[in-house]
């Protein structure tokens, strides 16, 4: 993603538009073919070397912020490899010990310090230019390209739109994504991906166009952490972006002096964005070690992934992560792994199950019910990673056979 010196928008009507790039710009495609060019034939150039090359190939050009955006696109395809000659702490300690003591003795000018140089380098038998190179070979920018990932022009516009779009999310004060008419497998593919990267959502219906809406807290709308979290949205974006019919929008804070909040909205006609990203994502190691150790431990309820998304009430939604069944009796129960629950939201999510009276569940959650100052019997607390044998005693408590109308007794459509 691009930091905040190399976005580009403009702003009208309290609409943010950023200034993504076209495939169809012969002159932009041009002038970025040197630029490529320079890539191509950065093996075995040091990441300061080439960033000194492209400052001087993209300083002379009109709107040099564009092509230092596109650099750092291509930068991140480069495979950087650590140099093989290094000088090890002992011998650093020992120059560095000398050059000091000439220092108080008189001063270190340039005839000293080239002396000690040389003096050392024969001692190790090398040459001087091969010490100071290994020396200063561990301080980052002195790694070395050993490959780049070639990209086509059309390529490398839909990566620069997709890391000037996750850039504007480091401001956001919340992310919404509409789905118009999406089906409950692409709902639950993005609630999962939310919880893959601990972001904070909640599901409601569309107010205005129907559908259904994800908002999730941005960066800007928490106490701490909001780097962190920044990354971990701008990280989930493609994958909302990946959902055919999406409309992706955002409030952002923007300006320097006298910062304010302002809209952004994507739809497929805003930008060209690269098409690799998928909207499946795997689930949380909390969710897959789980379900790994409660077969194995045989407990008699058979755990299965959930493919729901259920209506609690008040236009809450909750998709479980599994389902446990007792095929003997028929009991059910549905179960969430929350990894980092805030106490706000739990409430809230609690709140809205226990209103639903037919619904059998639990959650489990990572974390300290004293510090959160919440606890309920529906919720199994853990510390670094749920236990099978644990939860299966709050499941055996918890859990009941719904009713027949309750719609819970067959698997829900996709």
């Amino acid at each position: 993603m691009l930091t905040s010196d190399l976005l580009r928008a403009s702003l009208y009507r309290g609409k943010l538009r950023p200034l993504f790039l076209r495939t169809g710009d012969a002159e932009a495609r041009h002038s970025a073919e040197p630029l490529l060019e320079l890539f191509r034939k950065a093996g075995g150039l040091s990441l300061a070397c080439l960033r000194e090359e492209v400052a001087g190939l993209v300083e002379p050009l009109d709107q040099p912020v564009v092509w230092k955006g596109l650099a750092r696109v291509l930068e991140a395809r480069c495979t950087l490899v650590s140099p093989t000659l290094q000088l090890g702490w002992e011998n650093r300690f020992k120059l560095f010990s000398k050059a000091a003591e000439i220092r108080l003795a008189g001063g270190l000018d340039e005839p000293a310090r080239g002396s000690l140089v040389a003096s050392e380098a024969a001692i190790l038998g090398i040459d001087p230019e091969t010490l100071l190179h290994m020396l200063y070979a561990d301080v980052p920018g002195n790694e070395l390209v050993s490959s780049f990932e070639d990209i086509t022009w059309e390529r490398l516009v839909g990566e620069y739109n997709l890391a000037l779009a996750q850039g504007m999310l480091l401001r956001a004060e919340v992310l919404r994504v509409h789905l118009e008419a999406g089906t409950s497998r692409q709902l639950r593919a993005l609630v999962q991906a939310a919880k893959f990267h601990q972001l904070h959502w909640r599901i409601s219906p569309g107010e205005k166009t129907g559908g259904m809406d994800i908002q999730l807290d941005g960066p800007l709308s928490l106490f701490d952490s909001t780097t962190k979290y920044g990354i971990r949205l701008a990280c989930f974006l493609p994958t909302a972006l990946a959902v055919a019919g999406v409309r992706v929008s955002a409030r952002v804070q923007w300006g320097k002096k006298q910062k304010k909040s302002v809209e952004w909205e994507y739809t497929a006609s805003t930008a060209e964005l690269p098409t690799r990203h998928q909207t499946h994502q795997g689930p949380t190691p909390e969710v897959a070690g789980f379900h790994k150790l409660w077969n194995e431990a045989g407990s008699g309820w058979q755990l299965e992934l959930s493919r729901r998304v259920i209506p609690c009430g008040d236009s809450v939604y909750w998709v479980p992560d599994f389902e446990l069944c007792k095929q003997a009796s028929g009991e059910r129960l549905f179960l969430e792994i929350l990894a980092t629950p805030g106490r706000e939201k739990l409430e809230r999510l609690v709140q809205a199950l226990e209103a639903k009276a037919d619904l059998p569940w639990l959650l489990v959650c990572k974390g300290n019910p004293g510090k959160l100052e919440f606890n309920h019997p529906g919720i199994a607390w853990f510390r670094t990673f749920p236990s099978p044998e644990k939860v299966a005693c709050q499941v055996e408590a918890r859990a009941f056979r719904p009713h027949p109308d309750s719609g819970f007794q067959n698997p829900s459509t996709e």
